[in-house]
């Protein structure tokens, strides 16, 4: 069995303080990730027939092939006359069959904190690689690391790109 999903239009509801921004693949992947919960999820850099090239991803879960995510082919958003390419993915379901039921614990006295760091790596540094070198020396207080931006363009040297990483 799989389950599929597909995000298009803005990201956040329109409002004066944010400048309109359209869903990515960013986006979808923390929902994909909220999904499979506390499995790791990660991906990787592949091509797929349906999806945009250079766009697309094979998705792992505990490191197992599970499916993929990204945009569709620009292809297929022609024909069916879509006004931008929506963000999509679909994964074997098996790997979350086995997941508990979420237990509520008591909100923490203690707020949270959050940091965005920024890393600029080789552009031949697969994102998840940095991801997971973190994870691997990540103290107990740090709940989530997660990848949401990466930038090439001025300010970064050619062949290089920055990694704008969330810590929690």
């Amino acid at each position: 069995m799989r389950i599929g999903a597909l995000a298009a239009g803005l990201a956040l509801p329109e409002q004066w303080s944010a400048p309109k921004r359209a869903i990515d693949f960013f986006d979808l992947k923390g929902d994909l990730e909220a999904l499979a919960a506390p499995l790791a999820v990660t991906t990787e850099a592949a091509a797929h027939p349906a999806l945009h090239p250079g766009r697309s991803a094979r998705v792992r879960i505990e490191g197992e092939a599970a499916g993929w995510i990204g945009e569709l082919h620009p292809r297929l958003v022609r024909r069916f006359e879509l006004p931008q390419g929506p963000v999509v993915f679909e994964l074997d379901l098996a790997p979350l069959a086995g997941l508990p039921t979420p237990i509520a614990r008591p909100v923490s006295k203690l707020p949270v904190v959050r940091r965005d760091l920024a890393v600029v790596v080789d552009e031949a540094i697969p994102a998840q690689a940095v991801i997971d070198a973190l994870v691997a020396v990540k103290p107990r207080s740090v709940d989530r690391l997660a990848l949401f931006d990466v930038y090439r363009g001025p300010g970064v040297d050619h062949g290089k790109k920055s990694l704008a990483i969330l810590v929690v």
